[in-house]
C-alpha cells in the first residue's frame, strides 16, 4: 500500500513535520525498531561487562581496544556510499511508478474511432478494452506478489471475467519458454485490423493512431518486466549493507564510555545512555532501511504501489468509457458566460483571502518617470569603404589591382558544361504548355509565333539546315543504327567535297548555285564516296577539316541514316575486269548518287504531306495525330517552305542518265540490286 501525508503538509507552519513523527504505519520506527533494539542491547551488554565483570588488567586491555576503534571508525566512507545508493534507488523507484500502464488514453481512442451502435460494434469495443485489462493483469501477476496472491492461476482470471475459456485454452497451449504475457497484445492488434476491414474504423489514419497509443501501453507493461528483471547490481547492495552494519558494530565498541579517572581524551564524562551514538545508528541504518523498502515497490510493503487497486480502477474505467458512455454526452446548452466577454469565476469567503499574483511579468507595474522616458536623438553614422583595405582571402573583395579567384561554383556555371545544362533546362521548360504538360504541337506553334517578323523563307531554310529528320525517319534510324555508321556520318560532308574536287570529272554533275539539293545529294552519296578515300592520308583529311571550318557558308545538312542492309559499300561491289575499271568507276558513282537522291526526295514528299496534315489540324483547333511522336523529333522537322525550295532546286537541275544494272552484296552476303 502507499502511505500518503500530502494533506498534512499542504501548508507550511511551525513544526509542520512534527505531526508526522508520531505515525507508525509507513514510518522509520516500523522498519528499524528491531535493529535498534539489537544495537541497544549489544551496547548495554558491553558496558555492563566493562564496568562490573572485568578486572583491572582486563579493563586496561578493553580500553585500548575502544580507543583503537574510535580512531579508525571514521575511515569508513559510509556517508558517500550510502547517500549515492539511496539516491539511485529513489530515482529508480519513481521510474517504476511511471512504468505502470494506464488505459485511459487508449480507451478514449476506442470510444471515438470504433463506430457502430449494433451488438457487434459494442462487442468489439468491450473486447478491445478487456484485452487491455488482461494484458495488465498478466503483467502484474508476473511482477507483483500481491497480485499473484490474488490471481495465482489463469483459472482465477477466467473466474474473474478477465479471460474467456477459449482464450485460456489458446494461452495455455502456446509453447513460449520466454514468456507469453504479450499474447493479449497480439489479440488486440488483430481485432483492431478486423474492425478496420469491417468499416467500423473509418480510416487507416484512425487505425494508425489507435495502434500507436496501444504500442505505448504495451511498452509500459514491458518496462515493468524490465524493472523486475534488471535490479540494482547486487554487488552495490552488498557493499552498502556490509559498510552500514560494520559501521554500526564499530559504533557499538568505539563509542563506549571509559573511566574518567584514566584521563583519556574525549572521555571526561561518564554516561550510561549514549544519546548521540544511538542517533548516529538511527540515521545511518534508517537510511539503509529506506533503500531496502523502495528498491522493489511492486511488493507488499507499506510504501509499495497498490497494483491491486490499479487493476480494479482500470477495469472500471475501461468498460465505462468504451461501452456505457460510448457516443454519449450531456445535452448542449448555453453556458453562464454566453454574453460575457471576460468571464469571472465566483469566490467564497475563504478563497477570497488568497494572495492574488497574476502572470503579468515582474516589471508590469514598474513606473517610469516621463522625463526619463524620452528617446535620445540618434546620430547619423556613415560607413566608409576604403580602397586601402586588403583582404588576404579570395572569398571576399580585395584591393585595387589584386586579382581575385572566382569560386568553384562560378567556374562550373561559367564552363561549357554549365551552359549546356542551362540550355537544356530552358529548352525543357519551353516545351511545356501553360498547364505544365509536354505537347509537341504546342511547342511547334510557339516556335512559329516566336519567329521574328520580316524573316524570309531563305532565312528559314538556312536555319533549318541544322535540324534533324522527321519522327518516322528518326525512329527508323535508331532501329538501324550500327557502330560503323558513326565514322561514316561524321566525315560524310568532307568526303563528298573531296570527291567533287578530285574523283568526279567536270560535267558529270550539273553546275548549280543552290545549296539545298547539293547538300542533300552529298549526304546521300557520302557512304559511297567515303569508300574511295579510305587510302587517303591523315594529313589530307585534317587539311579538309580546316578548310571546311573556315568556309563562311558550310553545307551542314544533317545526315539521313540508312538501313544497314541497304548500305552500299565499295568492298561489297562485284569485281569487274581490270580493263573496264577505269571506265565504269565514274558511272557507278553517278548511279549511286541518283539512287540515293531519289530516296531523299521520297522522304521529303512524305514529310510535306505530314506537315500539311498538321497545319490543317492546327487551323481546325484540334491536336494533330502527327504530334504524338517524341518531343525531340517534333521540333526538328523541315518546314513546308524549306522542302519546296529544295524540290525546286532539284527540278531545275535534273539529270537523266541511262546506266546498266549493278548488283551489290549486303553486309550479310545476300545480293542486292542498286538500279
Amino acid at each position: 500500500m502507499t502511505i500518503t501525508y500530502s494533506l498534512d503538509v499542504a501548508n507550511t507552519r511551525f513544526c509542520g513535520f512534527t505531526k508526522l513523527l508520531g505515525r507508525w504505519k509507513g514510518s522509520i520506527y516500523k522498519i528499524l525498531w528491531k535493529e535498534f533494539i539489537v544495537f541497544s542491547l549489544g551496547y548495554s551488554l558491553l558496558s555492563i561487562i566493562y564496568r562490573l565483570i572485568l578486572d583491572e588488567e582486563q579493563k586496561r586491555y578493553f580500553e585500548r581496544v575502544v580507543l583503537f576503534f574510535e580512531d579508525f571508525i571514521d575511515l569508513i566512507p559510509l556517508s558517500f556510499v550510502l547517500g549515492f545508493y539511496v539516491s539511485l534507488v529513489i530515482g529508480r523507484w519513481w521510474e517504476q511508478f511511471d512504468a505502470i500502464p494506464w488505459p485511459d488514453r487508449i480507451c478514449y481512442l476506442i470510444n471515438a474511432y470504433v463506430h457502430g451502435a449494433d451488438d457487434r460494434s459494442r462487442m468489439i469495443r468491450r473486447t478491445l478494452g478487456r484485452y487491455l485489462i488482461l494484458l495488465q493483469a498478466i503483467t502484474f501477476q508476473s511482477v507483483s506478489t500481491a497480485v499473484k496472491k490474488r490471481f495465482p492461476t489463469t483459472g482465477h482470471l477466467v473466474a474473474a471475467g478477465i479471460m474467456t475459456k477459449e482464450e485460456r485454452t489458446i494461452f495455455e497451449k502456446l509453447d513460449a519458454p520466454y514468456g507469453k504475457w504479450w499474447l493479449p497484445a497480439q489479440w488486440f492488434s488483430s481485432l483492431a485490423m478486423r474492425a478496420r476491414k469491417e468499416g467500423r474504423i473509418k480510416d487507416t489514419v484512425l487505425l494508425n493512431g489507435l495502434l500507436a497509443e496501444f504500442v505505448r501501453y504495451r511498452s509500459a507493461c514491458g518496462s515493468m518486466f524490465n524493472f523486475d528483471w534488471i535490479s540494482v547490481p547486487l554487488v552495490y547492495t552488498q557493499v552498502v549493507t556490509i559498510a552500514t552494519y560494520s559501521y554500526a558494530l564499530a559504533l557499538m565498541v568505539g563509542r563506549q564510555y571509559l573511566d574518567p579517572v584514566r584521563g583519556y581524551n574525549k572521555h571526561q564524562a561518564d554516561l550510561y545512555v549514549p544519546i548521540f551514538t544511538l542517533l548516529q545508528f538511527f540515521f545511518y541504518v534508517g537510511w539503509l532501511k529506506v533503500a531496502e523498502q523502495i528498491v522493489n515497490p511492486y511488493g507488499e510493503d507499506d510504501d509499495d504501489f497498490e497494483l491491486n487497486w490499479c487493476l480494479d480502477r482500470n477495469c472500471h474505467v475501461v468498460f465505462v468509457v468504451v461501452d456505457q458512455f460510448h457516443a454519449k454526452h450531456p445535452k448542449l446548452r448555453k453556458d453562464k458566460f454566453w454574453d460575457e466577454l471576460l468571464p469571472v469565476l465566483p469566490q467564497t469567503k475563504i478563497s477570497a483571502k488568497n494572495i492574488d499574483n497574476p502572470q503579468l511579468g515582474s516589471a508590469f507595474n514598474l513606473e517610469v518617470h516621463p522625463a526619463d522616458a524620452e528617446f535620445l536623438p540618434m546620430d547619423l553614422v556613415l560607413e566608409e569603404d576604403s580602397d586601402a583595405n586588403m583582404y588576404p582571402s579570395d572569398s571576399v573583395k580585395q584591393g585595387a589591382g589584386v586579382r581575385y579567384r572566382p569560386s568553384f561554383l562560378a567556374n562550373i556555371f561559367g564552363s561549357n558544361f554549365g551552359q549546356s545544362i542551362r540550355r537544356r533546362s530552358t529548352k525543357s521548360e519551353s516545351t511545356k504548355d501553360p498547364q505544365g504538360h509536354t505537347n509537341p504541337a504546342y511547342t511547334a506553334t510557339m516556335e512559329r509565333l516566336a519567329q521574328p517578323r520580316g524573316s524570309t523563307p531563305a532565312d528559314s531554310r538556312k536555319s533549318s539546315l541544322t535540324k534533324r529528320t522527321s519522327p518516322a525517319h528518326s525512329r527508323a534510324s535508331s532501329i538501324s543504327f550500327h557502330p560503323s555508321s558513326i565514322s561514316r556520318h561524321r566525315h560524310k560532308l568532307y568526303d563528298v567535297q573531296q570527291a567533287e574536287n578530285n574523283n568526279i570529272p567536270n560535267g558529270s554533275l550539273p553546275d548549280c548555285e543552290g545549296s539545298g539539293i547539293v547538300s542533300a545529294m552529298a549526304a546521300a552519296m557520302a557512304p559511297v564516296v567515303a569508300n574511295f578515300n579510305e587510302n587517303s592520308n591523315l594529313e589530307e583529311k585534317l587539311e579538309r577539316d580546316q578548310n571546311i571550318e573556315s568556309d563562311p557558308n558550310p553545307l551542314t545538312l544533317a545526315s539521313i541514316p540508312e538501313e544497314p542492309s541497304r548500305v552500299v559499300s565499295a568492298l561489297s561491289l562485284e569485281r569487274v575486269d581490270e580493263s573496264d575499271a577505269n571506265s565504269t568507276t565514274q558511272l557507278d558513282d553517278v548511279q549511286n548518287l541518283v539512287a540515293e537522291a531519289s530516296k531523299v526526295l521520297e522522304e521529303l514528299n512524305r514529310v510535306v504531306k505530314s506537315q500539311g496534315h498538321r497545319k490543317d489540324c492546327e487551323l481546325k483547333g484540334y491536336e494533330s495525330c502527327c504530334s504524338l511522336g517524341s518531343d525531340d523529333s517534333s521540333e526538328d522537322e523541315y518546314t513546308p517552305d524549306q522542302i519546296q525550295a529544295a524540290q525546286d532546286e532539284y527540278d531545275s537541275h535534273s539529270v537523266t542518265i541511262d546506266m546498266p544494272k549493278i548488283t551489290t552484296q549486303d553486309e550479310d552476303g545476300s545480293p542486292h540490286s542498286v538500279l
